[in-house]
């Protein structure tokens, strides 16, 4: 039972990843016009009195690949652990225990790039004036994708420690004969 609920939180880990990775609101730019911008690793859209228009991401592509990197790093251990885990059927229980080891290693990537990222949002620009300035028309939040990241972070490493913690032995029941006779094949002949 254990193992099943191991999985079933290591799958939802693994798509909410996978929304993290796709879904455009790493960061929430609020400007005092009311215009809304949201940035997330592959593109950016741009929210102008509920009219929504969106393109390429326009960070730029030093800041923006780390996280692109770590981001589907973690998606790709985390279908790796998938895999190993559907060839456990066979009930091998080192693949088990490998298949929590690769999903615990894909959420601590996962939230290592969500966290190093939020953390940086909320550092803001290195020049205090500039921040200073920016800060009285620019308002920048976490955007949605860093939440949802970091549930799956938490779903893959609590599924992959379930994995790893459970016990995968299956006790097989052997019926002890009442009649010993009944074993016998054939009478032996001399």
């Amino acid at each position: 039972m254990a193992t099943v609920i191991g999985m079933l939180m290591s799958v939802l880990g693994w798509l909410g990843a996978i929304a993290c990775a796709g879904i455009p609101m790493w960061l929430v730019t609020t400007t005092t016009l009311g215009v809304s911008t949201w940035y997330g690793l592959w593109m950016s859209c741009i929210l102008i009195y509920n009219q929504r228009s969106c393109g390429f991401n326009d960070f730029s592509v030093q800041e923006a690949l780390k996280f692109k990197v770590l981001t589907i790093a973690a998606v790709v251990v985390a279908t790796l652990g998938l895999l190993i885990g559907l060839i456990e059927s066979c009930s091998q229980r080192k693949l088990h225990r490998c298949s929590g080891v690769t999903f615990a290693i894909a959420g601590l990537i996962l939230a290592v790039s969500v966290t190093w990222f939020a953390i940086l949002i909320k550092q803001g620009f290195d020049n205090p004036l500039v921040d200073l300035v920016a800060s009285m028309f620019l308002q920048n939040d976490l955007g949605a994708s860093l939440y949802v990241g970091w549930a799956a972070a938490a779903l893959l490493l609590l599924g992959g420690i379930v994995l790893c913690a459970s016990d995968n032995n299956q006790v097989m029941y052997y019926p002890q004969p009442t009649n010993p006779q009944q074993f016998l094949l054939s009478p032996s002949y001399p």
